[in-house]
């Protein structure tokens, strides 16, 4: 078993953004602690709690983000749950 990791994810608004950040989780079996959603005019506010994460996955979910054409930035983190 890995770590739980924040992250603090900031994208323009597109209703596809949410599902396909959740998705890069999805594809690895991985189950969200918590998730906060929040809209700010034409920016998404996303925050993620993910336990059982090692930081090498961890990290290449954050760069998939990154990669995304509607992201502005990922922040990530360890944290406890």
């Amino acid at each position: 078993m890995g770590l739980a990791f924040l992250f603090e994810i900031r994208a323009s608004s597109d209703a596809q953004t949410l599902s396909r950040i959740i998705n890069f989780f999805a594809q690895r079996d991985l189950i969200l602690a918590s998730a906060r959603y929040e809209t700010q005019t034409d920016v998404q506010q996303i925050s993620l709690v993910v336990p059982n994460l090692d930081p090498a996955s961890a990290h290449v979910i954050a760069e998939k983000m990154r990669s995304m054409v509607l992201v502005e930035a990922v922040e990530m983190k360890p944290t406890d749950l």
